[in-house]
């Protein structure tokens, strides 16, 4: 299921990070305050020869601020008051760390051997300067490579196996370990998206299903393509269609009465992967391929288009390669990127988004709803971790952890100096504010309380 991003391994230049950042400061736009897709290229230096000593995370966080780390010594917290290991016994193998979507729960993935567990912890009530509670485990049913909280903060799911993919749903507890149920389901491809009032959309190897938040399924609404489902703010999920449309359905299968109303938002002249903006309101579309082959309802991820499909109508093709933001209420869309990109991540403040571009690295371009270039940093060496098992499927990840801080100022990047991965904190448009938070391979950012 898993395909490398093809991103050759070249240092990356960092300014020494003896320099510390507010951390409420806006994010200015980087040079022009005039409309544009075709950014700047990224300005490079000569790379250092060792990483920069990291900072310690009193002098860039703040008291709201929160980021789990996966670390050399297993999975960590950092926030005002340091860095703090959540679990000072450890797996061999600790990752995917991810928060929920208010940040009161922070989960992992613990391997050792064949078997697995999911970590959590519970940070409703702590804050900065307490002793932090508590870290409680349970096994799975599988060895997960993702995890993803539902919006209620009750449930948690976890994608895994080997071959085909599995999938299975844990309740929250207080007090105690997650409690996981049986594998609901096994397919390839298998990507989940919890949406409102618990209800769970699945792209089900190639079909759109809604099931409850217990597994139990509702409506099947046929076939998707291969890309992960996302939910709108008014409830609708959106898919793409095997005609090549991006389109909403709204539904409520517990009711059962009446058909869905379906809404074609607009055709795609390529692979399009879906991005809903925080609050729903919006979402951000990127396209990869050649419109001349069409789009392809297949079950794995593809970088160009099946032979076999008919050629695309000139007329209907649609968003083509690029990265664009489409509203659903008219089907609008604006092209913020030219060019095929890995993927997006929406800034918690819904104005602006971290775009992961590859070019002899990865660069990562933000951009306001505009196309306004905020800010260009690389090209940068990703960490083995990141390119590997994250970029391939962004907009599946997007819908569980973010990169951003949330005041939109700031973001967190595994960056690697020569062997040495490294967690980078890059401040939006503050050209050299960029501070060294730890080694690591991977690391989140905590949402808000909504």
């Amino acid at each position: 299921m898993r395909r490398l991003l093809r991103l050759p391994l070249l240092a990356v230049f960092l300014v020494t990070a003896g320099c510390s950042f507010p951390y409420a400061d806006p994010p200015q736009a980087a040079t022009s305050t005039t409309s544009t897709t075709e950014p700047a290229g990224p300005t490079t230096e000569p790379p250092p020869t060792t990483a920069p000593d990291p900072l310690d995370p009193s002098q860039l966080l703040g008291p709201v601020d929160r980021i789990l780390m996966q670390t050399p010594e297993g999975v960590q917290l950092a926030d005002a008051a340091g860095l703090h290991d959540l679990d000072p016994v450890g797996a061999p193998f600790e990752g995917q760390p991810t928060f929920s979507p208010n940040g009161t729960w922070a989960a992992w993935v613990q391997v050792a051997g064949s078997s697995s567990a999911v970590a959590v912890v519970d940070l409703f009530a702590y804050d900065p300067g307490l002793d932090v509670p508590p870290v409680r485990t349970s096994t799975a049913p599988i060895i997960p490579f993702y995890l993803g909280f539902d919006r209620a903060e009750a449930r948690l799911g976890a994608l895994g196996g080997a071959g085909e993919v599995a999938f299975a749903v844990g309740d929250l507890q207080i007090d105690a370990p997650p409690r996981f149920g049986p594998v609901l389901e096994q397919a390839t491809p298998l990507f989940p998206a919890w949406g409102p009032d618990d209800l769970l959309a699945l792209n089900l190897g190639g079909e759109l299903q809604v099931r409850d938040g217990f597994g139990s399924l509702l409506r099947s609404h046929g076939e998707t393509l291969g890309a992960a489902p996302v939910w709108l703010a008014d409830g609708r999920v959106v898919h793409v269609s095997p005609d090549a449309e991006i389109v909403a359905i709204a539904d409520d299968p517990r009711v059962g009465v009446g058909d869905p109303v379906i809404t074609a938002l607009s055709a795609v002249g390529g692979f399009a992967r879906l991005f809903a903006s925080p609050d729903g309101d919006l979402l951000a579309v990127t396209v990869e391929g050649s419109p001349a082959g069409g789009a392809s309802p297949v079950v794995l991820r593809q970088d160009e288009p099946d032979p076999s499909d008919e050629p695309a109508d000139p007329d209907d093709v649609g968003l083509t390669d690029g990265v664009w933001v489409l509203d659903p209420a008219d089907g609008s869309a604006t092209q913020l990127l030219d060019r095929p990109v890995q993927g997006v991540f929406w800034a918690p403040t819904n104005d602006r988004l971290l775009i992961a571009e590859a070019d002899d690295g990865l660069v990562w371009t933000v951009v306001d709803l505009d196309g306004v270039v905020l800010d260009q940093i690389g090209p940068v060496v990703p960490s083995e971790t990141f390119a590997a098992n994250y970029v391939p499927f962004l907009d599946q990840y997007a819908q569980s952890i973010t990169l951003w801080s949330p005041d939109g100022s700031r973001f967190v990047s595994p960056e690697r100096f020569g062997d040495a991965p490294h967690i980078v904190i890059h401040a939006v448009g503050q050209p050299g504010q960029r501070a060294v938070l730890g080694a690591g391979e991977m690391a989140v950012w905590a949402p808000l309380a909504r």
